[in-house]
């Protein structure tokens, strides 16, 4: 923005106004008209000066108190986003610590459960021929897992004792396919009938037997064919064991 200041308006008025000769001199009238407009100029370009001055005083002022106002303001923001981030990281923190404690007493809590489960287990180990077969290494494994063991020699005229899981080896045995067979089908039968509770069977076989997967579906039943899958096996159905015998306790 730019300002007339008096010298200026006069100039524009001189310019406005023809020249007199230099031999007629100005009107005592024109002169007084002249010295009125210079003074009312003059004192308009002093107003104006002074009412700018005071208009840039005050913006200066405003500006001054916002920035004091966005100042603390900010500094008050900065103070809080970092009370609330620090408050983020901690609560974070002892999530992840509240919850990796946690999964680590669930996961002993599941070990100590389950060794205490494998203690109770009672284990029925079926031998076909106890005359004439030994008892085998596998039964020893067994044992030696912590699972109340027992050797069970085959009658199909006697009842199975109350055994949480019976164990049918038919690897440790020359017994033909057709008879083994036909052993699946009985054992899992008379398993079925166990009262008041029946037991797992873990049928030790090796191979795939269509015998097994025919078996009825209601049966509980685990087919394996390895010493060390036979020891995960039986610890398996001692928790199906514990878990069909628990609505009862």
């Amino acid at each position: 923005m730019y300002w007339l200041n008096a010298l200026d308006c006069l100039s524009i008025l001189l310019s406005q106004t023809p020249a007199p000769s230099a031999a007629v001199p100005l009107p005592t009238q024109q002169i007084e008209l002249f010295t009125q407009q210079i003074e009312f100029l003059q004192d308009a370009n002093s107003r104006m000066a002074t009412s700018f001055g005071q208009f840039v005083t005050l913006i200066n002022a405003i500006v001054v108190v916002i920035g004091v106002f966005i100042g603390i303001l900010g500094f008050r923001t900065r103070q809080e986003i970092k009370q609330s981030l620090d408050e983020m990281v901690r609560h974070e923190v002892n999530k992840q610590i509240a919850q990796t404690v946690q999964a680590k007493v669930d996961e002993i809590d599941r070990v100590v459960q389950r060794e205490a489960l494998v203690g109770q287990t009672r284990v029925a180990y079926l031998l076909l021929n106890p005359s004439v077969d030994p008892v085998p290494d596998e039964y020893q494994l067994l044992k030696a897992r912590g699972f109340q063991m027992a050797v069970l020699p085959y009658d199909r005229d006697r009842r199975f004792p109350d055994a949480h899981v019976i164990v049918l080896d038919l690897i440790n045995t020359t017994l033909p396919a057709e008879r083994q067979d036909e052993l699946i089908t009985a054992v899992s039968e008379k398993i079925s009938a166990m009262r008041p509770h029946p037991a797992v069977l873990v049928i030790y076989v090796k191979g795939h037997r269509d015998v097994i997967t025919n078996l009825p579906k209601e049966r509980y039943y685990i087919p394996v064919n390895g010493r060390v899958a036979l020891v995960g096996a039986v610890t398996d159905a001692a928790q199906v064991a514990y878990a069909l015998r628990k609505p009862a306790l």
